[in-house]
């Protein structure tokens, strides 16, 4: 009896064994297909995450791809090649940062020759080169003065600013000068920027025949450009792009001589970047939009913080023209 109850309790016991076995050894591989079923899912997140980031930097180049597009497309498009060669004897587009100084007097002379082949100086009835013509245009700009400070002291003196250019120039270079403007306005963006580093005394250019402005000469017409009613209103009286390319390269101008305190008028050039800026962004006339407006935010950049003391207009001794 005794010994068959042993033996029931034996059977007993193996079978509750072999029962916690089988339940654990379940739970082993329940617990194992549930990691490997996790870490397959891992695998999938990470695949799919890779897919997305993969997507996404594709959408990042597109979006950046499309922006550089949207601000091309807000600029005026470049010089033609075939009229660049015509008027500068080179194919480069107006993008150049800077034109190479090497270059420069060539394609400044190519210009003038470009200029006697179109024949403006023939329909005005002026004689010679058009070289030697601007070139006495120069001298008598040089030799001349506009006023800069305290032009609305008397009608007289204000009338006379306004009407300095037609003073100094007389009426038929003046139409002159209007009818190349008018005529050329394709290409005035190039010639500009050529002319602005030609003339400019601190550029190591050498050519026969360069013709160089000082640069007090240089800031006293930026000034009077800017910042005299006689000077604001030859500007506005100019189409915008060259209103507005005259603007740039006048604060240039005075830019450089905040930066050498060469500004002897005092000129407040933080309110004009800021309006050239407004104006040039809201153009679509400029082939080297972006340009400008980065070099404009440079310049802006450096009058943040600093103050200006600007010159009383009493305390400057009245100009005026020879």
């Amino acid at each position: 009896m005794t010994k068959n109850i042993g033996m029931a309790f034996a059977i007993i016991l193996i079978i509750a064994i072999a029962i916690a076995g089988f339940v654990y050894l379940k739970n082993i591989a329940v617990q194992d297909a549930a990691e490997e079923a996790a870490l397959k899912e891992r695998e999938a997140w990470q695949h799919k995450k890779q897919l997305l980031e993969k997507e996404l930097g594709g959408l990042e180049k597109e979006i950046d791809k499309l922006s550089r597009d949207l601000q091309l497309a807000d600029q005026a498009l470049p010089v033609d090649r075939d009229l660049r060669m015509q008027a500068f004897g080179d194919n480069a587009t107006v993008q150049e940062s800077e034109p190479v100084i090497g270059t420069v007097h060539a394609r400044v002379m190519k210009f003038f020759d470009y200029i006697d082949q179109k024949g403006y100086l023939n329909a005005h009835g002026a004689g010679g080169t058009s070289y030697e013509h601007f070139k006495s245009i120069v001298d008598r700009l040089l030799q001349s003065s506009p006023v800069i400070s305290g032009e609305s002291q008397d009608m007289l003196t204000l009338l006379k600013n306004i009407t300095y250019l037609f003073g100094v120039l007389g009426k038929n270079d003046t139409l002159l000068i209007r009818d190349i403007l008018n005529g050329e306005s394709e290409i005035i963006e190039p010639t500009m920027k050529l002319f602005y580093i030609w003339m400019d005394p601190a550029q190591e250019i050498q050519g026969t025949g360069r013709i160089i402005i000082p640069f007090e000469k240089q800031y006293e017409y930026a000034a009077y450009f800017l910042q005299t009613i006689g000077g604001k209103a030859y500007l506005f009286r100019r189409d915008s792009k060259t209103r507005m390319l005259m603007s740039y390269y006048c604060l240039k101008i005075l830019d450089r001589a905040n930066q050498e305190t060469l500004n002897k008028y005092g000129v407040d050039i933080r309110p004009l970047v800021s309006s050239l800026i407004a104006e040039i962004k809201s153009s679509k006339v400029l082939a080297d939009k972006q340009q400008y407006l980065i070099a404009l935010n440079i310049i802006r950049k450096k009058t943040e913080g600093i103050k200006i003391d600007r010159l009383k207009m009493d305390d400057l001794q009245l100009q005026t023209q020879p």
